[in-house]
């Protein structure tokens, strides 16, 4: 399913705290955050490549599709 497939993406690291947001905009973020040594999967670039779809999986294995700023990740 979903899982097995996120899980076979490449990882990548936040590297500061965070926002997330709903969509690829400031104008849509949201009250939640990742901080510094979280890891994401990658899924895509923003058409512009100023922001990062990923996948966070929390510790009970539930994935977060969100949106990121590209430089908050290495």
């Amino acid at each position: 399913g979903m899982l097995r497939y996120l899980i076979t993406l490449p990882n990548m690291e936040v590297k500061n705290k965070t926002p997330l947001f709903f969509e690829p905009n400031s104008n849509s973020k949201s009250k939640a955050y990742l901080i510094s040594g979280d890891k994401v999967k990658f899924i895509q670039n923003s058409p512009d490549g100023r922001w990062i779809n990923i996948a966070y999986i929390n510790s009970k294995k539930v994935p977060l599709i969100t949106w990121i700023e590209a430089i908050n990740v290495k």
